[in-house]
């Protein structure tokens, strides 16, 4: 097993805490999200394609994934929102977990 970057970490936070909530609320994420734009970006593991290989591409990758997990936290701690959602593990964690890497 290889251990993965912060930046493969944080891409894999915000797929993980999509990945539960569109299990746990499949109609509160297409009524709430951009899922084309996310399936996009986050329907295979990041694993499973090669990250840029510029610098400031990856910074860029890293900004995407960034303002993705914020606003995806946003939309889970909306008042419009089910409360259960946030108590979800990944939602309370992986996102968050996101972006304490991109800052770390």
């Amino acid at each position: 097993m290889r251990d993965l970057s912060r930046l493969e970490l944080a891409g894999e936070s915000v797929r993980a805490c999509l990945e539960a909530l569109a299990v746990a609320a499949p109609d509160w994420v297409r009524q709430t999200l951009d899922v084309p734009v996310l399936d996009r970006r986050y329907g295979q593991r990041v694993h499973e394609w090669r990250l840029p290989s510029s610098q400031a591409a990856r910074i860029e990758l890293a900004n995407v994934y960034g303002r993705d997990g914020f606003a995806l936290l946003t939309a889970v701690y909306d008042a419009a929102s089910p409360s259960w959602l946030a108590r979800l593990p990944a939602a309370g964690g992986a996102a968050g977990g996101a972006a304490a890497e991109l800052r770390a």
